[in-house]
């Protein structure tokens, strides 16, 4: 098993993120926290829970997929989804523990 001392996290958070989108759980205002895209500086969240799983973070309950554009009786597909490129998710339980 892999560790990463406490005080290395952040430097390990910014050398990831230099090759994918990481994600964690980060305190906005004063409601539980969210999984937000780390940028530098970012704190890591120290509370238990999250407002949404991980998995409502992979799988949202509303997704645009395509849009439609009609002329009269023509009508047009619009692919609108995007690539995203590789990323990681870090703390889905918040039991990661550091040394």
């Amino acid at each position: 098993m892999l560790s990463i001392n406490s005080n290395d996290i952040y430097k390990f958070f910014d050398s990831l993120s230099s090759s994918y989108k990481v994600y964690m759980p980060q305190d906005i205002g004063s409601g539980a926290p969210e999984f937000k895209l780390y940028t530098e500086g970012a704190k890591l969240s120290q509370a238990l829970n999250t407002r949404r799983s991980a998995k409502d973070f992979f799988f949202p309950q509303v997704e645009n997929l395509m849009e439609f554009k009609t002329d009269e009786k023509n009508i047009e597909v619009i692919d609108i989804r995007e690539e995203c490129g590789l990323c990681t998710l870090w703390c889905a339980r918040l039991r990661c523990s550091f040394i």
